[in-house]
């Protein structure tokens, strides 16, 4: 409103500069318009060259999400990369990684991860923010996590709910993609209330799309559906390629969960199909394992042996990690050998503890079809226990019933008892095992004092304890009593919260 005010009024060249960059993302036409593009980084040249570079940064930032979110890796982007050449010959700002990663993250990976090494972990808030999310889009998620959660611990404290909301959806992308749920889960739920709070329909369809990729690891297929349909209603009529895209991304996970690969192939194909709204080149290449393995199961290995020679010579151009795990993960099912499955388990993969119970029983599949039940028990032990341990509960029955049909039987797991909570209980159930009375808690989440109370009263019969003491232990040991085992009354210390 006060923009279109603005527009209605006499404005000097600079001020309409200013509200061309403001006026963004997505007011000025549909995100895949490649004139809009040219027209903001055509104006940031001229800014550069007025000397005005704070300016032709957020000028290029606004064309580099439009890429970014429309799938504009063409000449859009490399337009936006020579403006930002520019500015970046004359000066250095956390700006510059950013929009080389939105606008061509496997490109220009190298270059950001190269900023990356030399960032200050004592930085201010927004350039932790900057340099975290241009961290998640060049794949490297463990370092994006950890900037982006110390981000999120300065805008607390300065209140910056709007920024928040964005570092706190991306990290929850983070989070997921390296299997560490506990954060992503709290993380997007959390971004999804403070994006709808501070109206950014966007960031909110993200974090929604992030519950649904959640969901999805968790079987639940009621809310995948419920929440990347929520998402797609924002996102298709601005044409946000990114946001459908990730939406097929998580009903994808969903199907390969459930061992339904035919349609997990038709979810995941369309990231790499031209035309489609949910074409997306960086998001395909994120998926590239999850298609091999869904193309495998379902009569389409040549169609994803032609994707992986696609996108091969693309990671090959950046260092993230991730991407060269999801390959690697692709070949070792693609090759459908021992000598595949055997080499990649020799890699480290610490950090993916996912993608390396998905190959364990990839292989464990591989050598029961071989009728070798005995050799395969030990690699579909190892999965299942994996999956116990992620709480991926879908992916630990695929691998039961192989032990089964191996000659082993395998004992039901027990949910745990934290999985009983909802992300917003697990989260205020971690701030009070750090020590945060009911009040810091309620300063933290930007909640009532009453409303920790209330989750707190209800939280305690779930995990079975008495006293917010016995928290930290219940969370570093990842077992909890049963609901009530313990017995006595939970609201008065619950209510009592320091």
């Amino acid at each position: 409103m006060l923009l279109s005010l603005l527009r209605q009024a006499e404005l000097g060249p600079h001020e309409r500069t200013r509200s061309m960059w403001l006026g963004d993302p997505f007011r000025e036409g549909p995100a895949g318009d490649p004139g809009h593009v040219h027209a903001l980084v055509q104006t940031a040249r001229r800014m550069t060259a007025g000397g005005d570079t704070d300016l032709a940064l957020n000028l290029l930032l606004a064309g580099a999400y439009r890429c970014h979110w429309a799938d504009l890796y063409g000449n859009p982007a490399q337009e936006i990369l020579l403006g930002t050449d520019e500015v970046a010959a004359v000066c250095y700002d956390p700006r510059l990684p950013q929009i080389q990663a939105y606008a061509a993250p496997i490109r220009r990976g190298a270059a950001v991860t190269g900023h990356l090494t030399a960032a200050d972990p004592s930085a201010e808030p927004d350039a932790l923010y900057r340099l975290g999310s241009a961290a998640c889009l060049a794949g490297d998620f463990g370092r994006a996590s950890s900037l982006l959660g110390a981000s999120a611990v300065l805008l607390r404290q300065q209140g910056r709910l709007r920024l928040l909301a964005q570092v706190l959806e991306t990290r929850a992308w983070a989070a997921l993609l390296t299997a560490d749920f506990a954060v992503a889960m709290p993380s997007a739920e959390e971004s999804a209330r403070l994006a709808a709070e501070t109206a950014q329909p966007l960031w909110q369809s993200a974090a929604l799309i992030a519950q649904a990729a959640l969901a999805a690891l968790r079987g639940e297929e009621a809310p995948v559906e419920k929440l990347t349909s929520e998402a797609e209603r924002v996102a298709l009529p601005v044409g946000a390629t990114a946001l459908l895209a990730l939406g097929q991304y998580a009903r994808g996970l969903l199907a390969l969960g459930q061992g339904r690969h035919a349609d997990a192939y038709d979810h995941l194909r369309r990231l790499s199909e031209h035309g489609d709204p949910a074409s997306h080149h960086l998001i395909h290449c994120v998926a590239i394992g999850d298609l091999a393995e869904a193309a495998m199961r379902s009569g389409h290995r040549s169609q994803a042996v032609t994707a992986l020679r696609q996108v091969e010579p693309l990671t090959a151009q950046t260092p993230a990690p991730y991407f060269q795990v999801a390959t690697r993960y692709a070949r070792a099912l693609l090759a459908d050998d021992e000598a595949g499955f055997t080499d990649a388990l020799r890699q480290d993969m610490t950090l993916w503890p996912f993608f390396r119970a998905r190959l364990q029983l990839a292989f464990g599949e591989w050598l029961r079809r071989q009728r070798r039940s005995a050799a395969s028990r030990a690699p579909l032990r190892a999965a299942r226990d994996a999956f116990d341990a992620l709480g991926v509960a879908p992916w630990a029955e695929r691998a039961r019933q192989e032990l089964r049909a191996a000659g082993e039987s395998s004992q039901q797991r027990s949910p745990h008892a934290l999985e009983q909570l909802t992300p917003q209980e697990l989260q205020i159930v971690q701030l009070a095992a750090e020590g945060l009375s009911n009040r810091e808690i309620g300063q933290r989440l930007y909640l009532s004092r009453r409303t920790i109370e209330s989750h707190l009263y209800r939280v305690f019969p779930k995990l079975g304890v008495t006293s917010r003491g016995q928290l930290p232990r219940l969370l570093r040991s990842g077992t909890a009593h049963p609901a009530g085992q313990l017995g006595g009354t939970t609201g008065p210390r619950a209510r009592s919260g320091r």
